[in-house]
This record gives C-alpha cells, sequence and structure tokens, in this order.
C-alpha cells in the first residue's frame, strides 16, 4: 500500500539550500514545483540579459534585472547565487569596477545550479506523482 505524499517527506536537495526551501515550503511541493518550474523557464534569459548589460557596462540595467532576479534564484535554493546578485546591485549602485567579477562568480555558478534545479523539479515531480 502506497502511502500518500502528506504521509511521505520529500527530502530536498543537499546541493541546493535544503533548510531554507524545507521552511518556506514545508508541504506545499506543488508550490515549489511550480515555482521551480517558473525559474527553469526564465533563468536563462535573465543571466543573459545581465551578461549583456555588464558587457555594455550598463549600470542601471545591471541593478534592476540582479534586483528583480535575486529572489528568484533565492527560492529555489540557490542561495549564494542570490547573495551574489545582491553583492552586484549594490555594486551596480555605487557604479564599482567590481561588477564584472562578480558577474563573473555568477555566471559559473549558474550552468551547474540551473542544472541542480532542473534534476530537483524531476525529482519534485516524480515525487508528486508517485
Amino acid at each position: 500500500m502506497n502511502k500518500s505524499t502528506k504521509e511521505r517527506k520529500f527530502l530536498f536537495s543537499e546541493d541546493l539550500n535544503n533548510k531554507f526551501l524545507e521552511e518556506n515550503y514545508g508541504t506545499n511541493l506543488t508550490l515549489a514545483s511550480k515555482i521551480f518550474a517558473v525559474f527553469l523557464s526564465s533563468a536563462k534569459e535573465d543571466i543573459q540579459n545581465l551578461e549583456q548589460a555588464v558587457e555594455q557596462s550598463d549600470f542601471t540595467e545591471i541593478y534592476q534585472i540582479s534586483h528583480k532576479v535575486k529572489n528568484n534564484f533565492l527560492f529555489v535554493g540557490l542561495t549564494r547565487i542570490s547573495q551574489l546578485l545582491t553583492e552586484l546591485e549594490k555594486k551596480a549602485h555605487e557604479k564599482s569596477e567590481e561588477i564584472e567579477m562578480i558577474s563573473n562568480q555568477i555566471c559559473q555558478l549558474f550552468k551547474n545550479g540551473f542544472e541542480m534545479v532542473e534534476k530537483e523539479l524531476q525529482n519534485l515531480n516524480a515525487f508528486l506523482a508517485s
């Protein structure tokens, strides 16, 4: 006899900030699945737009993009990228030369992070379907 998803506990990946995810989603895994899917549908374009703004030294656009997307990364457990985006937002406001270095860190972490979120969404959906 299969237990319902309410009787079983989904364990978020330790590759993500699983403590944050568990605290914020609890048993509402359907919401988590939806948020992960929305993130995956927009994150690549967001990062590409950020890279382009950095290349053009468009501090206003860097600030706006960083501000807009930092919580998106937080809500899928990519806390380090969210922290870097917060730092990037601040540095863009200051028109700091550190922007390119921070942006490079974000881009390096993003590819692996995106794949982790894809995998986690697959795991979430499989758990919800079982």
